[in-house]
């Protein structure tokens, strides 16, 4: 995969595709599935993924903010995908896919839990 920046077709668009989002996709492509993508088929799983994606309109709005505050105020649309989520920035032409990520579940903080079960028994 060379070094420079791919520009692929999303939604009848130009799309940058970053290299730090190729990178990322791959690290958590083998993370997901315990086995490497390889480099020929990064484009063909990425573009895949990206052509079904919805855009998330489960990240509640306090999220939202809380990712502009620590992006340096730059404002992202978020596609979703099969438990991918993809963060595509639009103040650059073309618009830019920034990286890749899995969509945990929220899991409750272990002590919070912890604490409330010790405040309830006394």
């Amino acid at each position: 995969m060379a070094n420079e920046d791919i520009i692929i077709n999303f939604r009848d668009e130009p799309l940058q595709v970053t290299r730090h989002a190729i990178i990322q996709f791959r690290k958590r492509w083998f993370v997901t599935h315990n086995t490497p993508l390889a480099s020929e088929n990064v484009l063909t799983a990425l573009t895949k993924l990206l052509s079904k994606a919805t855009p998330d309109t489960k990240m509640s709005p306090v999220h939202r903010v809380q990712r502009i505050i620590s992006n340096n105020f730059e404002v992202a649309q978020y596609w979703v995908n099969s438990g991918w989520r993809f963060v595509i920035v639009e103040n650059k032409y073309p618009v830019a896919l920034v990286t890749v990520e899995r969509i945990l579940p929220h899991t409750q903080d272990k002590r919070k839990k912890r604490n409330r079960k010790f405040l309830l028994r006394r």
